[in-house]
Formats: C-alpha cells, sequence, structure tokens
C-alpha cells in the first residue's frame, strides 16, 4: 500500500501548470513524430512515383529503340537491294553499250540517233558506274565511225 500512497503522494505533489507543461510536451513531441511521419510517407510516396515514371520511360525508350532497330534492319535491307539493282543496271547499260557498239563496228557505220543514244549511254555508264577499258575503247572505235543521217533531236 505504500507504494500507492507514494504515487498518489507523487501525483498530489505535482502542480497544474507542471503537469500541463508535461502534456504540452507529450503533444508537441507526439505532433513532431506525426509530422515527420507524414513527411516521410510523403518522400516514400514521391519516391515511388518517380521509381514507378522512371519504369514507364524505361519501357518507352525500349520500345522506341526496337522500332529503331528494325528501321535500321529494313533500311539495311534496302540498302542492299539497292546495291543489287546497280550492279544488274550497269550490267544491262555495259551490255547495251558494248552490243551496239560491237553491231556498229562490225556494220562499219553508226546512225546520228544510236550515236546520240549510245553516247548518252555511255556518259551514264561513266558517271554512276565510272566505266571501264573495253567500254571506253569500243566508244572510241565508235566514234571513229561514219555517222549516216541526220540527229532527230
Amino acid at each position: 500500500m505504500e507504494t500507492s500512497v507514494t504515487i498518489w503522494s507523487l501525483l498530489d505533489s505535482i502542480s497544474t501548470a507542471d503537469f500541463l507543461r508535461f502534456l504540452l510536451a507529450v503533444g508537441a513531441i507526439l505532433a513532431s513524430t506525426a509530422g515527420l511521419a507524414v513527411k516521410l510517407y510523403k518522400w516514400f510516396d514521391k519516391t515511388w512515383r518517380i521509381q514507378e515514371e522512371n519504369a514507364e520511360y524505361k519501357q518507352l525508350v525500349q520500345a522506341h529503340s526496337d522500332a529503331i532497330g528494325e528501321i535500321e534492319q529494313t533500311l539495311l535491307e534496302i540498302k542492299q537491294l539497292n546495291e543489287r539493282q546497280n550492279e544488274v543496271n550497269l550490267k544491262q547499260i555495259r551490255h547495251s553499250i558494248v552490243r551496239a557498239s560491237e553491231e556498229a563496228i562490225s556494220d562499219g557505220f553508226i546512225s546520228a540517233n544510236r550515236l546520240k543514244a549510245l553516247e548518252e549511254l555511255f556518259e551514264t555508264y561513266e558517271e554512276l558506274f565510272h566505266g571501264n577499258g573495253y567500254v571506253k575503247t569500243l566508244m572510241k572505235k565508235v566514234r571513229l565511225l561514219e555517222v549516216r543521217g541526220l540527229s532527230e533531236e
């Protein structure tokens, strides 16, 4: 019982002002703790949202990267097709020049229109494909041939 009396005596000895100060101090500590908890919650929530946004941006960037990769692959395929087409065009132009030149040399003359067309083909052949010695030699021989007829320009 002595303990009870001592507690009551102790409580009786505390003034109301001290008790109110104690309650205010405890309230201030609780309020500060609650405020800190709210700030921590907001900070964690904001961090979480930023991480989610970053994950979304990473997915978006990856999707764009994948799309760019597909575009690059398509462009590479188009480039390869274009190179093959250029090779075919080169062979066709070269064949046309050689055939027409050899025919004209065999005939011993060339018509003005045919010479004009041959010169245009040869010019394209040299400019785009940088020509070759055999075709140049043929063209020199063709230019020395007799030209018959008038050009129809």
